[in-house]
């Protein structure tokens, strides 16, 4: 290869004016610690299997709820297992969603008082 083919030209780059763009709007800045950051990320409503578990038996609970009603049973074995699945399934519903409810509000309060420290 030639020799001057090897070499690199050095090229100034031109000098424009940084252009700034402010958004309108408020950025507000919080300093929290790692341990802090650790309780939010896990006291949050997208990590809560509790409403993953609500949601899903809820669907299950209305099905069990409206083949009891419009389905017909041949025989009373089938009808009181039916009754008992409903049963079964309402119970966890009620756990599940009241354990996700206090998740959330946990998660609420958690991040209410890392604003609080923050502003002070």
């Amino acid at each position: 290869m030639p020799e001057e083919q090897r070499q690199i030209q050095q090229v100034q780059p031109e000098r424009q004016p940084a252009i700034i763009f402010h958004p309108p709007g408020e950025i507000h800045l919080y300093q929290v610690t790692e341990e802090t950051l650790d309780e939010l990320a896990d006291s949050g409503i997208g990590k809560s299997v509790n409403a993953l578990f609500a949601t899903t038996l809820f669907g299950a609970l209305l099905t069990l709820i409206i083949w009891l009603f419009t389905g017909e049973f041949s025989n009373p074995s089938a009808s009181a297992s039916a009754i008992a699945a409903s049963i079964v399934v309402g119970v966890l519903f009620l756990y599940f969603g009241v354990r996700a409810i206090l998740d959330y509000f946990r998660a609420r309060r958690l991040l209410r008082r890392v604003k609080g420290h923050a502003r002070r």
